[in-house]
């Protein structure tokens, strides 16, 4: 009887050693296996909170790339705002430009309007510099002897008198702009003329024009 009861009790030892030892190797692959699987996770964790970041470094570089073209963009408008704007009315530039017959001045006693040699049909002369009447040529006779007198200006023209240095009145003088009244139609003068003659009929048919500067 007391054989049989250690032989129980030694297996039951036996049996409850085998149980310890093999829960005691199961628990480290247990707990291997779950850290494992938590490694795992901190893996897929880093990754998951890696993507925003390469999104973040996407969307900077876009920014940046942006903000480079619109800075690109302004030094090319400030550079197009800063060149000088061509000048295109060269052939304008390029005509000549006479000043027109100013009656005032001539009444002043400037002539430099009116400077140059001037023609009519019949080819009488009148030859001007900026201080006056040069020379007078009257059917193929030229003279240096007559001057002007007892100038005025009335209704936009010129008055005076073709004097011989003499004192003789010989002629009446009028400069008429272009634009003023013509005296015999009424009507704008088209181009600047002088009269001159005894007969106001006379020197309206045979106005003198500018022949040379």
């Amino acid at each position: 009887m007391m054989k049989r009861s250690k032989f129980i009790l030694l297996t039951a030892t036996a049996l409850c050693s085998a149980f310890l030892l093999a829960a005691c190797s199961s628990k480290p692959s247990t707990e291997a296996s779950s850290s494992t699987t938590q490694s795992s996770k901190i893996s897929s964790s880093s990754k998951t909170s890696t993507k925003p970041s390469a999104k973040q470094s996407s969307a900077s570089s876009s920014v940046t790339a942006s903000s480079t073209s619109q800075t690109s963009s302004d030094q090319s408008v400030s550079s197009q705002a800063e060149k000088p704007v061509e000048n295109k009315t060269s052939a304008d530039s390029n005509t000549p430009t006479t000043s027109g017959m100013d009656v005032n001045a001539l009444a002043n006693g400037d002539f430099s309007s009116i400077a140059g040699t001037w023609q009519d049909d019949l080819g009488n002369q009148l030859v001007f510099d900026a201080n006056g009447l040069l020379s007078h040529t009257y059917r193929g006779n030229e003279s240096s002897d007559y001057t002007l007198t007892n100038s005025q200006v009335y209704e936009g023209k010129f008055g005076a008198f073709l004097t011989h240095k003499s004192g003789d009145e010989v002629a009446s003088f009028t400069a008429i702009p272009k634009g003023a009244r013509l005296y015999d139609t009424g009507s704008e003068n088209p181009k600047e003329r002088i009269l001159v003659g005894q007969d106001f009929t006379y020197a309206s048919q045979h106005p003198y024009y500018r022949v040379a500067n």
